[in-house]
């Protein structure tokens, strides 16, 4: 059966404030693969790999990484279910070109089984087996050049990969840079950001601090590049991303921020959390845990504690969502209001992290809401009662302003 791969190309992005139509490609091909996988999960086939089909042919802001390979991997599951091996064939070979390397979950995929006696299979899953060994033997190499073993007492930069060197270092936009702590910082030397570097240097330095006290970490060792833009439209020319706050890539070690005179406050602590999150507690699947910890983290939207007061407001004013619909639906809630999937994302965060401690809330970050009874020995349902009983005692200051919120994000 095909892995639900999509979400693992995670947009971090952080738009906590700007709207989520600020990447209309993305959502465009999210809307189309779960089309696709609703269609799957109903038998229909055909209709399926349509739609995936579709998905493949979305031009996605450069911004986000498209993993074409898993695309056409999926809708090569659909066209082999519905009998139709010559076009599960033609997105294999496909999926094989750009890259898929999953060699064992191909091997032993039921929905691949009729291909296994095409004279063609052969060569896909002796392809496959050739990208795993390769990339196996690029990250050995990576590994042994760019690892230290111990510890250098030093802020380690990985070298950017093809996909973050367009970004930056490019002749239409040049950058010039310095290093700061953990950050290599890259901006115009004319801009806005570039005239006031012992502010930004201060709030890059609280921000780091902030964020290893939430992660229970003493230091983190790993060199972070932070691109600065001066408005929302070089961040679109540089990322395709029509966005006036900013965007972070975790695994990639790149945050994007847009940095300008009288524009919303700088989104540093929101934006790196996703990136030192993502290294330190490792890779997290939930985009509610990566969101409200990274809201969380930023602590700051107006009023005096924020996360519970405006989660108060929202359940006095039914404007809540449930828990569920939260965990498996983020995206769409966002799009629909960005700040209340954010604010309640943060108030489930903090309420776990707060209430039942960090281990806990490593463990669920990790093996995700599945394991959530495991983890907390308690059911979804119990601990929704429960957080919605602690945020019904909050007191709501007087006026919020929900319109503001809804306009403006937090600042």
């Amino acid at each position: 059966m095909k892995k639900h791969i999509l979400l693992l190309f995670l947009i971090a992005c952080g738009l906590y404030g700007y709207s989520q139509e600020g990447f209309p490609g993305y959502y465009k091909q999210l809307d189309y693969t779960t089309k696709a996988d609703s269609l799957y999960r109903l038998r229909s086939y055909e209709a399926s790999a349509a739609w995936y089909t579709k998905a493949i042919g979305v031009q996605v802001e450069k911004g986000i990484q498209v993993p074409l390979a898993n695309l056409h991997y999926g809708a090569a599951c659909s066209w082999a279910l519905a009998q139709q091996p010559d076009s599960a064939f033609y997105h294999l070979e496909r999926s094989l070109a750009a890259g898929f390397n999953l060699a064992e979950h191909l091997l032993g995929d039921a929905d691949l089984q009729s291909l296994h006696t095409d004279p063609r299979w052969k060569s896909i899953s002796e392809g496959v087996a050739r990208n795993l060994q390769r990339d196996l033997d690029r990250m050995k190499k990576y590994t042994e050049r760019t690892v230290f073993t111990g510890d250098p007492g030093e802020i380690i930069f990985s070298p950017p990969d093809e996909y973050i060197r367009q970004f930056l270092f490019n002749d239409t936009l040049p950058f010039a840079s310095f290093n700061h702590e953990n950050f290599r910082i890259y901006l115009r030397a004319d801009s806005y950001t570039a005239g006031r570097l012992p502010e930004l240097k201060q709030e890059l330095s609280e921000a780091m601090t902030r964020i290893n006290q939430v992660l229970g970490i003493n230091t983190y060792s790993k060199g972070v590049n932070l691109l600065f833009t001066d408005s929302k439209d070089e961040m679109k020319e540089l990322t395709g991303f029509a966005v006036g706050g900013g965007l972070a890539l975790p695994g990639q070690h790149m945050v994007f921020i847009n940095s300008n005179k009288g524009t919303r406050r700088l989104q540093a602590r929101h934006e790196i959390f996703h990136i030192v999150s993502n290294e330190a507690w490792g890779m997290c699947p939930s985009r509610l845990l990566n969101e409200g910890g990274a809201v969380y983290t930023d602590n700051a939207c107006f009023y005096d504690n924020p996360v519970d007061v405006i989660n108060a407001y929202m359940l006095k004013h039914k404007k809540t969502v449930p828990l569920k619909t939260l965990i498996s639906d983020f995206d769409n809630l966002a799009r629909k209001s960005e700040i209340t999937a954010y604010m309640q994302s943060a108030g489930v965060f903090k309420y776990l992290y707060e209430r039942y401690g960090i281990e806990r809330m490593k463990q669920l970050w990790i093996h995700g809401f599945e394991q959530f009874e495991t983890i907390y020995g308690i059911s979804l349902e119990q601990f929704e009662k429960e957080w919605l009983a602690f945020v019904k005692k909050t007191a709501v200051p007087p006026g919020i302003d929900w319109d503001r919120l809804t306009h403006e994000g937090c600042g």
